[in-house]
């Protein structure tokens, strides 16, 4: 189990999600995974349902479905709990858990009781983000709502490998072209 590396080279390691020379825009590939959050969400019987990725030290919204939060900082310690074990993380109800019931997500009027989050890593074992699940009442994950997640969160791993190669091959192809054109100027020039 690799433990999470926050260093700039980590961090670099998540700039394929967005293609180069400051164009933001999304690739493709990303549109899946609006698909993804919604069958986490109901695969689990939860109302909301996000995928996360980390992103100079802040978690950022790749996905949602349902009402996810407005400020994901306010679910970075749930979030950062999920990254740090590295497996599956469960909580039936925040409120009867020793090491979260005085934490103030743990709050009822936070509307959030039920959790479940999975770490998204890529093929070489690096951490890409979570997915995560979270409901305002309680309710018990089965066994297979948990594999579920387990099998989503392998699906999103693809989706973002996927994407960077459609990152990689967008350059690829505009690199091809500008050397098409200058090849066409040249020749141009000599005839």
């Amino acid at each position: 189990m690799k433990s999470i590396d926050h260093s700039k080279s980590f961090l670099e390691s998540q700039a394929p999600f967005c293609p180069p020379n400051g164009n933001k825009s999304r690739p493709k590939a990303l549109a899946e995974l609006d698909q993804l959050v919604a069958l986490a969400s109901l695969a689990t019987n939860t109302g909301t349902a996000v995928l996360i990725r980390l992103q100079d030290d802040q978690f950022v919204q790749e996905a949602a479905y349902g009402r996810p939060p407005e400020n994901q900082s306010d679910y970075s310690a749930l979030y950062r709990h999920t990254m740090e074990k590295q497996a599956l993380v469960t909580f039936d109800d925040l409120t009867l858990d020793p090491d979260w019931k005085s934490h103030p997500l743990a709050r009822e009027s936070n509307g959030l009781r039920r959790y479940g989050g999975t770490t998204i890593t890529d093929s070489e074992g690096l951490t890409l983000g979570i997915l995560a699940v979270h409901d305002p009442e309680p309710g018990n994950f089965s066994a297979e709502s948990r594999q579920s997640l387990l099998h989503l969160s392998s699906l999103a791993s693809r989706v973002f490998e996927a994407a960077r190669m459609e990152v990689k091959l967008n350059a690829t192809e505009a690199e091809l072209d500008h050397a098409r054109e200058a090849y066409n100027k040249s020749e141009a020039f000599y005839h």
